[in-house]
């Protein structure tokens, strides 16, 4: 009996030889994968359980078909200006049978995953590492799925050399489509035709119709990046910008990691208990290592209390700071245990009357003036 590995790698050839230069170039087409993958293609024909699912199939595609005629011929009505009132009962009606098509197609596509579910068919897309640069030198950035809540999830994680931040599929898309001459307007468009619903990797849109080899587009290394030792080319200020959000677009997706879905949801299992799935001897490693670096940290900051307490209380700092009339004025001296040093309250007297009082008590004597 066939079967697929738990964990697929695709790797993808974005790197080609060109003869005529003798050169290696990176191809820059642009190419986009659906976030939940189907197998059953690779399977055998024959399989008891595969008739079902090709009935689901054929149903939904179908639907699907149905869907896309009434949606383009109601374009066609809503664009005639002049008969829209002529053609409101029918515009309507459209409409309604429009919702009713599209419910029964995500009925009828949640039919056939749940099929496809059941014989370990699906492989939901992990990671995507992805490249940017030539193929003679460049920087490497990872997408990571976080592995919470159900498999399709849209919370992603980048992993890049110095930042880490979370981030949604839309992004892992405009950062992956390989081609850095793209519009934000192409990039919408290409975004809105991911994730097909049923493919090995995305079909060809016509935006990307030069996948083919013959219509290649390929970035020689020479022109792949300003600067030699720059491996990040910034884009052209058209692909600068996606419409969902400020994201690179020159990124190249290099390599889909796809888990089945059987496999994912055991994961989650596990990394929910991952201190179990550790050995002991490695978990008592990490837990007095994790020990030692608290401890440092605590004794760095006993020693700043220590000494900030001691330059704040210190007898120059407090004869510096002016004193209001009965406050209680500290006077340090020495503990009976030494150490930190302990203090005597005193009152502080009005200045200006201690003035005035020694002034009644001696005046002071009469000017003299000086001769000449």
């Amino acid at each position: 009996e066939y079967d697929l590995a738990p964990v697929v790698w695709v790797n993808l050839d974005r790197f080609a030889y060109d003869r005529s230069s003798g050169r290696g170039v990176k191809v820059t087409h642009p190419m986009h994968f659906p976030a939940i993958l189907s197998t059953r293609r690779l399977l055998p024909c024959d399989a008891p359980w595969m008739e079902k699912i090709n009935d689901a199939d054929r149903k939904h595609h179908a639907l699907q078909k149905k869907l896309e005629v009434n949606q383009l011929y109601l374009a066609e009505l809503q664009s005639d200006s002049h008969d829209m009132r002529r053609h409101e009962s029918k515009i309507l009606s459209l409409v309604q049978e429009q919702e009713d098509l599209i419910e029964q197609v995500s009925e009828a596509l949640s039919a056939l995953r749940a099929l496809e579910d059941e014989q370990e068919l699906l492989y939901y897309l992990q990671a995507v590492i992805v490249h940017d640069g030539s193929c003679e030198g460049g920087h490497y950035w990872t997408f990571v799925r976080e592995n919470q809540g159900s498999p399709a999830s849209d919370q992603w994680i980048r992993i890049d050399d110095s930042k880490v931040e979370r981030c949604s599929f839309v992004r892992v898309q405009m950062e992956s489509f390989g081609d850095p001459n793209l519009t934000p307007e192409q990039c919408a468009q290409l975004t809105q035709t991911l994730a097909p619903n049923d493919a090995l990797l995305a079909s060809p849109s016509p935006l990307s119709a030069a996948a083919n080899k013959s219509q290649r587009r390929m970035l020689p290394s020479t022109t792949a990046s300003s600067h030699p030792d720059d491996p990040s080319p910034s884009p052209p200020p058209a692909a600068a910008a996606a419409s969902s959000g400020s994201y690179r677009i020159g990124g190249s997706a290099y390599c889909l990691i796809y888990v089945r879905s059987s496999q994912h949801r055991q994961s989650i299992q596990l990394l929910r208990s991952v201190r179990e799935c550790i050995p002991p001897h490695c978990m008592k490693a990490i837990d007095e290592k994790n020990f030692a670096i608290m401890h440092d940290k605590v004794e760095q900051v006993v020693e700043c209390t220590m000494s900030l307490q001691q330059s704040l209380f210190s007898p120059t700092s407090l004869s510096s700071i002016p004193q209001p009339a009965g406050a209680l004025s500290p006077q340090m001296r020495p503990s009976d245990g030494g150490g930190i040093t302990d203090m005597d309250w005193t009152v502080v007297e009005d200045q200006n009357q201690m003035d005035t009082s020694d002034s009644e008590k001696s005046p002071p004597p009469p000017l003299v003036p000086a001769h000449p």
